[in-house]
C-alpha cells in the first residue's frame, strides 16, 4: 500500500514538472517573480550600504547580509518596537517615516526624533542584544528592512572578514566618541566649538 501511494506521488510530481516546463505562462511568472526577487536583493543592499556599521563592507559582504535580510511593513500608528522590550533586530527605513518616542510614568509621549527614508535604528542590538531605549512607531504607512541579531552572528561567524570590518567600525565610533568626552570634559566652550567646525 505505503509502495503504490509513493509510486503514485512520485509520478504526480513528475506530471507537475512537465507541466510548469511547458507551460509558457508559468515560465514567464517565474521569471518575473526572479526579476522582483533580483530587485528586492539590490534594494537591500543600497539599504544595507548606508548603515555605518556597514559602512566598510564590499559588494559582496553587503549581498551575504542582504540574504537574511527580510521587508516588513507597518500601518500608521502601529508600535515597531517597545521601549524596553529586548533588542534583536536591526531595522532600515525603505519607505515611509517613524517617529522615536520615551514616555513618562503618567503616559506622556516625548518625540525624541523623526526618521525617514534611509534612516535607521536598532543597529547596536545586532551586537548586545539590550533592551531597546525608546518606543519607535510609524506615523504613515512604513516599509522597513529588518535584519535579526540570530541571522546576523551566525554570517558574522560563517564571514570573519565581515565580522573585522564591523569590529574596525566600532572601533572608529568608540575612539570618535571618547574625543567627545574629553572635550565636553576639557574643552571651554569656544574649544568646542572649534572642534566641532574641524570634525
Amino acid at each position: 500500500m505505503c509502495r503504490r501511494l509513493l509510486g503514485r506521488l512520485k509520478w504526480k510530481r513528475g506530471e507537475i514538472a512537465n507541466w510548469a516546463t511547458s507551460c509558457p505562462g508559468f515560465q514567464d511568472c517565474l521569471a518575473q517573480l526572479r526579476v522582483g526577487e533580483n530587485e528586492m536583493g539590490i534594494a537591500t543592499k543600497h539599504a544595507l550600504s548606508k548603515v555605518p556599521l556597514f559602512s566598510d563592507l564590499s559588494s559582496k559582504e553587503l549581498e551575504i547580509l542582504s540574504e537574511v535580510a527580510s521587508i516588513r511593513r507597518f500601518e500608521k500608528n502601529e508600535i515597531i518596537i517597545h521601549r524596553q522590550d529586548v533588542g534583536d533586530t536591526f531595522f532600515s527605513l525603505s519607505t515611509g517615516s517613524v517617529k522615536v518616542v520615551l514616555d513618562d510614568d503618567e503616559g506622556k509621549e516625548f518625540i525624541v526624533g523623526i526618521l525617514k527614508e534611509n534612516d535607521f535604528f536598532g543597529e547596536l542590538s545586532l551586537l548586545d542584544g539590550g533592551p531597546r531605549s525608546a518606543s519607535v512607531i510609524a506615523t504613515e504607512p512604513t516599509e522597513v528592512l529588518a535584519l535579526r541579531r540570530e541571522d546576523f552572528l551566525k554570517q558574522l561567524s560563517e564571514h570573519p572578514t565581515i565580522s573585522i570590518k564591523v569590529l574596525t567600525e566600532l572601533g572608529r565610533r568608540l575612539r570618535k566618541a571618547n574625543e567627545h568626552i574629553e572635550s565636553l570634559a576639557f574643552l571651554d566652550v569656544c574649544g568646542r566649538l572649534a572642534r566641532f567646525l574641524l570634525d
